[in-house]
């Protein structure tokens, strides 16, 4: 299973704004919800400032904390802006797995809730 992050950055079409999220390259397809675990910070001058962060519920993996700063926010003394991401993800799929549960107790004839 093959997982890959991208900090996306925008410039946006508000003055001194742009939009910063998180885009999950699979294990899966795209435009699917995931439950991942990540934090988006900036270091300004040894502060860390609060971008996003999971919310523990399933997320788009196109714009995972998607936001919109303002630059002036983030920004260190020197113009310099220094932007972190942690992130932690669950390597299972619960519906794939869900499914072969049912189908294995369905099989062994333990699904006793449905009785012909």
């Amino acid at each position: 299973m093959k997982v890959s992050f991208e900090l996306c950055i925008e410039i946006s079409n508000k003055a001194n704004y742009f939009a910063i999220w998180l885009r999950q390259l699979g294990p899966n397809g795209f435009n699917e919800n995931v439950n991942t675990k990540y934090r988006i910070y900036a270091d300004k001058d040894g502060k860390i400032v609060e971008i996003s962060r999971s919310t523990y519920n399933f997320e788009n993996q196109e714009r995972l904390g998607y936001s919109l700063v303002l630059i002036e926010e983030l920004l260190r003394s020197n113009g310099k802006l220094c932007l972190h991401c942690e992130i932690g993800i669950d390597c299972y799929n619960s519906i794939e797995n869900l499914k072969n549960k049912y189908r294995k107790m369905f099989k062994n004839e333990e699904f006793t809730d449905c009785v012909n």
